[in-house]
Parts: structure tokens; C-alpha cells; sequence
């Protein structure tokens, strides 16, 4: 369920996939964020690496994160990420956002591209 949500209608390998010089996304960077996003900002990295993503956060981090845009450290997820969380996440089901939560924990550990 939560693979679904992802790659289905939450779309977040869109914004959290680098892409090639042709705009393809590549599998072997699915979810590792990107330094130069579509508006010249860094996309974070929501795959379980230690460093570059979500490694260190707890399930309820993520899930809280996905319900509130609260980050552990207390700091909000912002720019197009707050509109994900305002018209999409923060409307989820619990068992939605710990389907995701498993999803993306479950994900091989990725760095950056």
C-alpha cells in the first residue's frame, strides 16, 4: 500500500528523483533527493541513508512529518512540500501514513546524487 501511495498518486519520485540531462528520472537515484531541484533549491533525500535521508528519524518522525510538516529538529518542511502536506499528506488515514512510512523505510539506503 504504502509502494502505492508513492509511486502512485502521492508522485513523490517526481520532486525526490534526480534527473538526467534528458528530465528522465533514474531508477538507481529513485527517492534520493537532488541538490538542484526544479527551482534551483536541494530536494531532500527521503530514502533511508544514514546522513543523506531519513535514516536517523523513528517512524513517528516520518509520520508526524507527513501529518504536521514538522521535522524532528523542530524546523518545518517547506517550499512545494508544505503544499504536498496542506492539500494531500495532512489528510491521510494513519494506516496511509505508516504504509508510507514502512514504504520508504524499507527503500535501499541511497546518497545523494
Amino acid at each position: 500500500r504504502g509502494a502505492y501511495i508513492v509511486t502512485g498518486p502521492a508522485h513523490c519520485g517526481e520532486c525526490h528523483t534526480a534527473r538526467n540531462f534528458f528530465g528522465a528520472t533514474g531508477a538507481d537515484f529513485a527517492l534520493a533527493g537532488t541538490r538542484k531541484g526544479a527551482d534551483g533549491k536541494p530536494i531532500p533525500n527521503i530514502t533511508p541513508h544514514p546522513k543523506d535521508g531519513i535514516g536517523g528519524w523513528s517512524e513517528s518522525d516520518v509520520e508526524f512529518a507527513l501529518k504536521s510538516g514538522m521535522m524532528p529538529d523542530g524546523d518545518f518542511l517547506g517550499s512545494s512540500m508544505a503544499e504536498v502536506i496542506e492539500n494531500s499528506s495532512s489528510h491521510w488515514t494513519e494506516s496511509d501514513l505508516k504504509a508510507v512510512t514502512e514504504y520508504l523505510r524499507s527503500l535501499p539506503k541511497r546518497k545523494t546524487p
